[in-house]
């Protein structure tokens, strides 16, 4: 348990979060601060501009990288993956670490989930989650 708070204490300080206990705030802050400006040219930028601060809608989870990489290799056809894969790659999920993974699943529509180190808290991969 100290550990894994030790561990959520380093990647909120990495990110700035004025809340040390929430990788979601961390996330959105995240967001606000450099991603939103990165991919302001997406295709699917609107979307996740509004999914990510979504109130009662996103959340945060700790979990592997390679349990990523299974849900978004089993998920996603090939076309779909070169459509919905917004930042990252699967090689990015190599090797093995915690992330948290920061999720909206959507209402109607596609959701999004994002996965951040936990040791660097930078993000390492974001997709789109396809509707249905």
């Amino acid at each position: 348990m100290r550990a894994a708070f030790v561990t959520c204490l380093l990647f909120l300080l990495l990110v700035t979060s004025s809340r040390a206990e929430d990788p979601l705030a961390a996330f959105q802050t995240l967001w606000k601060d450099s991603l939103a400006k990165t991919l302001a040219k997406h295709p699917h930028f609107e979307l996740l501009n509004h999914q990510v601060t979504e109130p009662g809608r996103v959340g945060a989870r700790s979990m592997t990288s390679a349990a990523g990489l299974k849900l978004v290799s089993s998920a996603l056809s090939e076309s779909e993956r070169r459509a919905l894969i917004v930042y990252g790659t699967f090689k990015d999920l190599e090797p093995d670490r915690p992330v948290w993974a920061i999720t909206n699943p959507g209402d109607i529509g596609n959701g999004f989930e994002a996965y951040v180190d936990q040791k660097s808290g930078k993000l390492i991969f974001l997709w789109i989650i396809p509707e249905g």
